[in-house]
């Protein structure tokens, strides 16, 4: 997707009362958790191969109409912005899976499984049957050294993480989402539990 779609998308999404969406997803009504319980909202994604992923990436959303009523068998993708990968601040997993279906419910799990730190408005947008339901300026990962995600959590990475570390305004290093982009022991705690795990990826 283009970043000028993904530009008016997102307009889309933020413009008020222009993303009412009659009979079909309604963003007020759907949830994306855990980043709507954020207070910097951002999506979390740590390289796995396999089918498993780390539980920071999880990501569980929930595709509702105006009425609050559940929608299943919704196409939902998440889409990332062409300049997070211009030069490669990302890396994205080849067996990550970004696209699914809603169940019964109208839920929908997907584990991120991407490197890099990326804030350029609009970073991930994701959508409902084509229609913007968030937007992201922040998406982050513990695989990133400052520069770029290599699709593996190393040495580098913690040396970058760890210099940081008690610091605010730190987007890249705040995996927990709270308020003033700190790094913290809970962001550690998450950093540790993702390092070493590597994926094949680009």
């Amino acid at each position: 997707m283009n970043v000028t779609l993904i530009a008016l998308l997102a307009l889309l999404l933020l413009g008020g009362t222009a993303h009412a969406n009659p009979g079909g997803p309604d963003p007020d009504h759907c949830t994306v958790l855990p980043p709507d319980e954020m207070a910097s909202p951002r999506l979390v994604g740590v390289p796995v191969n396999g089918s498993g992923g780390a539980s920071i990436a999880d990501l569980d959303i929930c595709i509702r109409s105006i009425t609050g009523d559940p929608l299943s068998d919704i196409f939902v993708q998440v889409t990332f912005r062409a300049s997070c990968n211009d030069p490669d601040p990302l890396c994205i997993c080849t067996t990550g899976v970004f696209t699914g279906f809603t169940d019964l419910e109208g839920h929908l799990r997907l584990n991120l499984k991407f490197g890099g730190c990326c804030q350029d408005a609009y970073s991930a947008i994701i959508d409902a049957e084509g229609f913007p339901i968030r937007a992201y300026s922040i998406v982050v990962s513990p695989d990133y050294d400052g520069v770029r995600g290599n699709c593996a959590v190393t040495l580098a990475d913690f040396v970058y993480f760890t210099t940081g570390y008690g610091q605010t305004g730190a987007p890249c290093r705040n995996l927990d989402g709270d308020a003033g982009d700190s790094c913290t022991l809970p962001d550690f705690v998450e950093f540790a539990s993702a390092y070493a795990s590597s994926c094949g990826g680009d």
